[in-house]
């Protein structure tokens, strides 16, 4: 989840308000504007990951909270290619 302001871990207090008339859904990409924190969050599937985008407005105090599932998800961070 992408979010702006203080930080935040619990799932309840993250969530955003959205609307289906700002969102975008097809089988290859999907995208929606998450209006309590002005950011625009994309995701596009691969065979076996997808790729994720956000568009965050200018601040200081912008988030990825990634809850990565145990039995065999990961996630890797490679800030040198900016994946």
């Amino acid at each position: 989840m992408a979010y702006t302001g203080s930080i935040k871990y619990r799932g309840e207090d993250r969530a955003s308000w959205f609307s289906h008339k700002a969102e975008i859904a097809k089988p290859y990409y999907y995208s929606v504007y998450l209006a309590d924190y002005d950011i625009t969050a994309e995701i596009s599937p691969t065979d076996r990951s997808a790729i994720l985008r956000f568009t965050f407005p200018q601040n200081d105090s912008s988030y990825i909270i990634i809850d990565a599932f145990d039995m065999g998800s990961m996630v890797k961070i490679i800030p040198e290619e900016r994946k």
